[in-house]
């Protein structure tokens, strides 16, 4: 029998094993969105396994426990990665992938995207999910059943490169959100700012697209032009800390800039911010930014990705240019209490609305011509 899929209160298709290969279980988006999305499918009834190629830190997220976990290397080095690509596809997927699978997907572009497309299972199903705008298209994507994108934008990014794909091959669906988790975890607050400042925060990875160093900018050019008491906390860690560290040195801000550090819990800082911030050149569609709004925080991103998708023609939140011009701009619109108001006051529902009812139908549109055994 066929059952329906589910996001919560609708069910899916009749049980499945699937496979989920990504790159490594370390910090990042995609690892967090592919265990929130494993979480998701074991709590519906299926049979899911995490497969990691290279780094393997399980104790960094909130695993299910019904979630399998398939370790395959365990470690990275610089340079690791030109050095297994040299190892033919099929051989590769023999090694780390193969398996009695229902549906094997590639939860990221390049080498996971590789292997799964020369699986030796001719009786699976085969998904490949794009996250970003950084991929580059190949072939190997003619043998995937679907394609997978996590936002309109992203998906018309690569139109013509899918050109020959039929449309109905081509879908979009929404990153799982555990909000209920969000809403426990966020009730241990942690108070790390002096009362009376208006609260910035930012949470991701430390890394380069993410051009904390604008947002540090920004910040500075803000405190100089306000007499409104500012803070700015920015939660994460990675490899732009030492640079960032030493940027906050040099500006005499490190009585008002606080890098607090990789966070398993980053909702107890993001619920007593008072404006939400994201910097970043360029996103597929940014997760913080989504907890954050689900939390009621105001947003102020950079016009990435999905972020008109999200707050609309700045009906539900302010989307800037990718300048450091515009994030003080936008900076200081936030400064406004009634502007704070009414944009925490609706982002909330704005959330749910494309999180949990259009996901669901996503997800349903995606399953809707599986026929797998029970």
């Amino acid at each position: 029998m066929k059952k329906q899929f589910c996001n919560g209160k609708h069910n899916l298709v009749n049980k499945m094993k699937i496979n989920l290969l990504i790159y490594h279980l370390d910090l990042g988006g995609v690892e967090k969105t592919a265990v929130e999305f494993a979480n998701e499918l074991v709590e519906l009834g299926h049979d899911v396994t995490i497969t990691t190629i290279y780094k393997f830190k399980p104790q960094m997220f909130d695993i299910d426990p019904r979630v399998k976990l398939r370790k395959n290397l365990g470690f990275y080095f610089k340079g690791l990665n030109s050095i297994v690509s040299l190892i033919p596809r099929k051989i590769l997927y023999s090694s780390f992938a193969k398996g009695d699978y229902d549906l094997e997907i590639a939860f990221q572009a390049e080498l996971p995207t590789d292997i799964i497309a020369n699986s030796s299972n001719s009786k699976s199903r085969k998904y490949a999910w794009i996250h970003g705008i950084g991929m580059q298209y190949s072939d190997v994507y003619n043998k995937f059943d679907k394609i997978v994108f996590v936002s309109y934008d992203v998906k018309k990014h690569y139109a013509k490169s899918f050109i020959n794909t039929s449309d109905e091959n081509l879908k979009v669906v929404y990153n799982p959100m555990n909000f209920s988790d969000i809403s426990e975890k966020s009730k241990v607050s942690e108070k790390t700012v002096a009362e009376g400042r208006i609260r910035f925060i930012s949470v991701g990875r430390l890394s380069e697209e993410k051009r904390f160093d604008r947002l540090i900018d920004a910040f500075s050019r803000v405190k100089e032009k306000t007499i409104f008491p500012i803070e700015l906390e920015i939660v994460g860690s990675g490899p732009e800390e030492s640079i960032l560290k030493q940027k906050i040195n040099d500006s005499n801000l490190k009585e008002t800039v606080k890098l607090v550090g990789y966070q398993k819990n980053p909702y107890k800082f993001m619920i007593n911010a008072d404006v939400y911030v994201c910097s970043s050149d360029y996103e597929g569609f940014n997760v913080a930014v989504t907890e954050a709004g689900y939390l009621g925080l105001p947003i102020l991103t950079t016009n990435v990705y999905g972020a008109k998708e999200l707050l609309g023609a700045n009906e539900y939140g302010l989307s800037v240019d990718l300048t450091e011009d515009a994030i003080v701009d936008g900076m200081i619109k936030m400064l406004d209490s009634k502007t704070r108001e009414h944009y925490s006051s609706i982002i909330s529902n704005r959330v749910e609305e494309l999180f949990v009812h259009q996901r669901t139908k996503q997800l349903l549109q995606l399953f809707a011509d599986e026929d797998l055994k029970d």
